[in-house]
């Protein structure tokens, strides 16, 4: 577990943001979570594995861990960074500030199978899941307000996937997410 606690205003949204990820079961049941545990408080640090911050990096070429198949049994996975764009803007009546701020969320998940198409699916289906009970949660029990989602890269295969044994086939994609009090 984290030492570190999130208390600034950059650093409490993207904790956020992972901890509304960890609360989907669309997202429990993607990472592998088993089915009686999902929605428990069992399923939510079990899927908090499996969500990263800034970046995922595989073992490189000669690291314990290199194979290919040791790299994909890491996934599926989320990274959870800043986008980039925050803002405060000074509101006069009462005296405050309100805050945004764009975060990106990218998905990652091992590609099964040699149908492309099936792949691509199958991907986008269970993103189309994860994002359908974001929605349903955003600003509900504490959760983080989301304004507006969107695809910014992929779906595709990131370009930087490459271990001992060639290309890591993984399929992926990132969104942007916006954020606002």
């Amino acid at each position: 577990m984290a030492d570190v606690i999130p208390t600034g205003m950059y650093s409490k949204p993207l904790s956020a943001l992972a901890e509304l990820l960890a609360d989907c079961e669309s997202f429990q049941t993607w990472v592998g979570v088993p089915a009686e545990n999902a929605g428990t408080p069992t399923g939510v640090t079990a899927a908090k594995e499996r969500i990263h911050f800034i970046a995922y990096e595989d073992p490189k070429e000669g690291e314990p861990g290199d194979s290919v198949e040791e790299c994909l049994a890491n996934r599926p996975l989320a990274i959870v960074g800043f986008g980039g764009d925050a803002e405060a803007e000074r509101q006069t009546e009462p005296p405050s500030y309100d805050h945004s701020q764009t975060i990106e969320l990218s998905l990652e998940n091992a590609q099964t199978g040699d149908n492309e198409r099936d792949i691509f699916l199958n991907f986008m289906n269970n993103a189309g899941d994860i994002f359908a009970e974001i929605e349903e949660l955003t600003g509900t029990d504490g959760h983080l307000l989301i304004s507006r989602h969107r695809i910014i890269e992929g779906p595709g295969r990131p370009t930087d996937q490459l271990v001992a044994e060639g290309e890591l086939p993984v399929i992926g994609a990132t969104w942007e997410i916006e954020w606002s009090q």
